[in-house]
């Protein structure tokens, strides 16, 4: 009988020790579910914070196409026109001959590029582009600047450095970059100096996708 009793008493004792450890455990239990629900929360906060962020569009580069200051040297104007690839216009296609080759004609006091740009036949369309591809007064401040450089004869568009009286007296070729690079550079006469303000000019052309194509001129 006696020991009957010991034996109940050591089964009590058991259960009371598995619940407290149950009861410990749900409660561990719980606090873990707590906190995994409110990491839960924060994720998805965050993620909707990312989201948002990602639907901001990165600000765009505005084209360049002419540039206008003044030298620290001699305080004349320099003028940029830029019609390369980070310009409205990408670059405008020449001539070249039959082995690729960039073809400009020196005649008497000015050199003459053939246009063979599909998109500017003529110098109209050329200053449409432009007005709807650049802002209204962007495009004027271009176009005044352009307009000198870029000659209507026997049907075809050329663009001429030397034209309107700014005779070149002497000129020299230079081939850069590897070769993909042809800058014509100019020296003026005086009475273009003296005129306009032109000492010196320089044409760069650039060669891509095998094609030489019209990149900026620069008047200082």
């Amino acid at each position: 009988m006696e020991k009957d009793k010991k034996t109940n008493k050591k089964k009590n004792i058991t259960l009371a020790v598995m619940s407290a450890v149950f009861a410990v455990s749900l409660m561990c239990s719980c606090g873990g579910g707590a906190t995994k629900s409110v990491d839960s929360e924060h994720a998805k906060s965050s993620a909707g914070q990312t989201s948002a962020d990602d639907l901001e569009e990165p600000e765009k580069e505005p084209k360049r196409t002419v540039q206008l200051y003044l030298s620290d040297e001699d305080e004349h104007k320099v003028t940029v026109l830029d019609f390369g690839e980070d310009s409205a216009f990408g670059g405008i296609e020449v001539e070249t001959d039959e082995e690729g080759e960039l073809v400009c004609v020196d005649k008497g006091g000015s050199i003459w590029c053939k246009i063979t740009d599909s998109r500017f036949g003529t110098y109209s369309k050329l200053s449409r582009f432009a007005r709807k591809h650049m802002g209204s007064g962007e495009a004027d401040k271009f176009l005044q600047e352009a307009d000198v450089y870029f000659v209507t004869s026997n049907g075809n568009l050329y663009f001429v450095d030397g034209a309107g009286g700014r005779t070149i007296s002497s000129n020299k070729r230079y081939v850069m970059n590897g070769g993909s690079t042809v800058q014509i550079s100019s020296t003026h006469t005086a009475e273009c100096r003296k005129k306009y303000g032109i000492t010196r000019s320089s044409v760069d052309f650039v060669k891509s996708d095998g094609k030489w194509k019209l990149s900026s001129i620069q008047n200082s």
